[in-house]
């Protein structure tokens, strides 16, 4: 330890300051407390008889509450003081024990075993014993010019009531106080002058009075066999009636059981009934939770179901665009059949060295020749030529308008060609998008077959599952109705044997009015 503080001096120092600061915040925040409060595990039950002996007291007032309150769970001891007047059992109990639980259990058994307490006896008071009992404050009053009467007089009309107003004193007891009196002095001449006179009359009294009591005591002598014969007779009717009491108390205590365990099965059977509303709320929302998971997944298909006639509509579109497509790409091949043809012809004039000037040229020699022959006779050898230069004329036009409309047949060539390309590329996406259709229709169709067996499938399961939860709720209801049933049973009994104890106890106590008035 010493190499180590030598070796880091810096953690020792910080150390010893925490330990330090932590003292004197503990030293500043630690309170001062006279009389601290201390749960002591005692319990007084005070009970008043006025007029009757501390035997009397144990017999009837003692004896009966230590048999009726032995029995509370957690009394260690049990310790009773019987005086003249009163009498008090003190309760020890185990240091674990709740004593506001106790309390409640000792009025309980007070208040069944009240009743059978003789009629003239206070009712029983429970006292906890608590340092708030003990005085904490003494205090000394003194005033210059008041005497002492006069001081204890202003204590009690000011000063006593001035502190008991004040929050958090229970009570004020004063010492010391004195009060007037007043001191009578007899002359004792005249004292003894009078007892002279009384003594004189008392003594012919007292010779009659004595005449008198010899009489009484033979007459005394008389009846004392008739009294020890009725006080043995006393005697056995009060231990029959002592022992008929502690069969009461014997029977109230296992009836004090029955009744536990009574309330122990109406807290098990409350228990059971909470559990069995819990699960009948788990099934309502397993119900509801298949409900819903099978409206989700109806609720799907059909949306599905939509997906595969939207996937037909646009399959039935696409088949019935196709024809037309192909329609539009023939007409278009046979446009460009033409043109080409056209673009041919033209290639193969210009090839042979043909021009518009030199087809002009040639027109017009052809022209000029039918002119000439249709100015002679016409015969057969004329007609042929006419009919000749006519068709080379008209051939001639053909050859000329078709060079003359080269450009425009080039034009219409790269335009045929372009819209070719776009139906062709039209038709090729159009079949491509068909059997896309068509794979995305038989797969749908497919997941919707599986969907709706999936459901089916859930539906059993859940009407499954649901009817077994519901059938296992039914027969726990049933056992809960049986069971509360036997309870009600359990409970109209006890009452019954609580009713049998009371009117026992009404007999014991007919009983022993009758002993004491003998």
């Amino acid at each position: 330890m010493s190499k180590f503080s030598v070796k880091k001096p810096f953690t020792v120092l910080v150390g010893v300051i925490v330990a330090i600061v932590l003292g004197v915040v503990s030293m500043i925040n630690m309170q001062l407390d006279l009389l601290p409060e201390i749960s002591l595990p005692y319990l007084l039950v005070l009970t008043t008889y006025p007029g009757a002996s501390s035997e009397k007291i144990e017999a009837e007032i003692c004896e009966p509450m230590e048999s009726s309150l032995g029995t509370i769970t957690g009394i260690k001891n049990i310790y009773s003081i019987c005086n003249e007047n009163y009498g008090m059992v003190q309760l020890e109990f185990t240091d674990d024990t709740d004593l506001d639980s106790a309390m409640v259990k000792v009025s309980s058994a007070l208040n069944t075993l009240e009743p059978y307490l003789p009629d003239d006896a206070g009712t029983p008071s429970i006292i906890e014993l608590s340092t708030d009992m003990m005085a904490s404050v003494y205090l000394a009053v003194s005033m210059d010019g008041m005497e002492m009467d006069q001081l204890s007089q202003f204590i009690r009309d000011d000063v006593t009531p001035y502190y008991e107003k004040q929050a958090g004193v229970a009570s004020v007891t004063t010492l010391g106080l004195v009060d007037k009196t007043i001191q009578v002095e007899l002359n004792p001449a005249k004292v003894d002058k009078l007892n002279d006179k009384i003594l004189a009359t008392v003594d012919d009294a007292f010779a009659s009075a004595v005449e008198q009591l010899e009489k009484a005591e033979q007459q005394l002598h008389d009846s004392e066999d008739t009294i020890k014969d009725n006080k043995a007779k006393l005697a056995e009717s009060q231990q029959e009636l002592n022992d008929s009491k502690q069969d009461l108390i014997d029977g109230q205590n296992e009836l004090n059981d029955s009744k536990a365990e009574l309330d122990k099965n109406k807290s098990d059977l409350a228990n059971s009934r909470a559990d069995l509303e819990k699960g009948e709320t788990e099934l309502n929302d397993k119900k509801a939770e298949a409900n819903r998971q099978m409206a989700d997944l109806s609720f799907q298909l059909d949306q599905a179901s939509a997906q595969v006639a939207t996937l037909k509509t646009q399959l039935t579109q696409a088949e019935a665009q196709l024809p037309q497509l192909k329609s539009g790409l023939n007409q278009i091949n046979s446009g460009l059949e033409q043109v080409n043809g056209a673009l041919d012809a033209i290639q193969a004039a210009e090839t042979s060295g043909a021009t518009i000037a030199s087809l002009e040229g040639d027109m017009a020699n052809t022209q000029a020749a039918l002119e000439n022959e249709m100015a002679k006779p016409v015969d057969e050898q004329n007609a042929v030529i006419i009919a000749q230069y006519q068709e080379t004329l008209e051939r001639l036009g053909k050859l000329k308008a078709l060079m003359e409309r080269k450009d425009e047949f080039q034009s219409q060539k790269s335009q045929l060609e372009s819209q070719k390309t776009g139906l062709a590329t039209q038709v090729t996406t159009t079949e491509a998008t068909i059997s896309a259709l068509k794979s995305a229709i038989d797969e749908a169709q497919g997941q919707v077959e599986s969907g709706y067996t999936e459901l089916e499938r859930s539906k059993l399961e859940a009407a499954e599952s649901i009817g077994s939860a519901d059938a296992q709720l039914q027969i726990g209801k049933t056992q809960l109705e049986s069971a509360q049933a036997q309870l009600d049973s359990a409970k109209d009994q006890l009452e019954s044997a609580q009713d049998h104890i009371e009117t026992g106890w009404y007999q014991i106590a007919d009983g022993q009015e009758q002993i004491n008035d003998g």
